[in-house]
């Protein structure tokens, strides 16, 4: 009798919980779509249209080889003539971004239980998440791309399958599709995704995730699906283009002057606590926390080398993926959690 009256008890949470963050993300998303609009909007009076404006991101590498955006905005804009093209970004950003918080949501939930005991940290948790989540978006506004929002939303929609794929198989082919869109999005971050999962479950970080096998296999798949995309547009779709003048390759010498740096450092300051947070607390790390941490490490480097430092919203999909663990890291610190409490908890 108890147990049934929990049980009904636990749903009635879950339902309200479930509405508060729904309403809180459509809100909070939907100001920020606005703010977008507003922006590419202003592009548009600049420029005599803002399909030309989007033309010069595309005329140099590697801008040109991410179709997968403009061909879904021509796609909406020929369904639907009156929409403007600033207004078919922002409903692009609305959308991804709301479906990344939701998703973020339910990977940060699964780590706590209903139970009355582990409720308070449970929501705790959630409502950390979402704050969180709102840092990372911030720096969208400064720079307009129509990558970057539906980037973050592939990481966490990636992650939020590979911790089902394991019993659920059929999971496997949504995901290798997804990797093959985002190559044509922005095939860096698949290809970074696919890497670290490849070497975190050759280090038997993600065992309790799945077969070793599995991660393995899935890693490498992710990895050679976007490195194939990426080899395909530089090679045979525009084996013309060029990077713009004045814009290197490698940009790590540029990266080092002093404006970048200062950007830089204000922008990833919180990133040393999230992985200090995440050393002391090692051992208490789900896989799920594992991907997002080892991901966002793998790609600074890359980022630093090819990709300019003061445009932060490059880090921006890795900033949210980063959220998922961050969010039970501080609220272990703030409880005073020991690893046996926490496990009880939890529980």
């Amino acid at each position: 009798m108890l147990d049934s009256m929990q049980q009904i008890e636990g749903r009635a949470s879950l339902r309200r919980e479930r509405f508060v963050v729904l309403f809180y993300v459509f809100c909070s998303m939907l100001v920020l779509a606005r703010v977008i609009r507003e922006r590419w909007a202003q592009l548009e009076q600049i420029t005599p249209t803002l399909s030309q404006a989007e033309e010069l991101h595309h005329v140099y590498a590697p801008e040109a080889y991410r179709v997968g955006i403009p061909f879904l905005m021509h796609l909406v804009k020929g369904i639907v003539p009156g929409f403007s093209l600033a207004g078919i970004l922002a409903s692009f950003d609305f959308l991804f971004g709301s479906a990344a918080l939701i998703l973020l949501y339910s990977l940060v939930a699964s780590g706590y239980s209903l139970s009355r005991t582990a409720y308070p940290r449970r929501v705790a948790a959630i409502s950390m998440a979402l704050a969180a989540a709102h840092f990372p978006f911030v720096w969208t506004m400064d720079w307009l791309r129509n990558v970057t929002i539906p980037s973050a939303f592939f990481l966490v929609c990636a992650v939020w399958i590979l911790q089902r794929v394991a019993d659920k198989r059929f999971f496997l082919a949504p995901l290798l599709l997804l990797s093959a869109w985002q190559g044509v999005v922005r095939s860096d971050v698949a290809f970074t995704l696919g890497a670290a999962l490849f070497l975190l479950a050759v280090c038997g970080l993600l065992d309790r995730l799945g077969p070793r096998w599995l991660m393995v296999g899935i890693g490498a798949a992710i990895a050679l699906i976007a490195g194939g995309v990426q080899l395909y547009m530089q090679r045979v779709a525009f084996p013309h283009l060029i990077y713009p003048p004045g814009t290197p390759v490698f940009m790590w010498r540029m990266n080092l002057t002093r404006t970048f740096l200062v950007t830089f450092v204000t922008a990833t300051l919180p990133v040393v606590p999230i992985y200090w947070g995440a050393f002391v607390q090692r051992r208490l790390l789900r896989p799920v926390d594992w991907i997002c941490l080892g991901a966002s490490l793998l790609y600074l480097p890359l980022w630093y080398a090819v990709g300019s430092i003061k445009e932060i919203r490059i880090f921006v999909p890795f900033y949210l993926l980063l959220v998922i663990p961050a969010a039970s890291i501080i609220v272990r610190y703030l409880l005073q959690e020991s690893d046996d409490t926490a496990s009880s908890a939890t529980a």
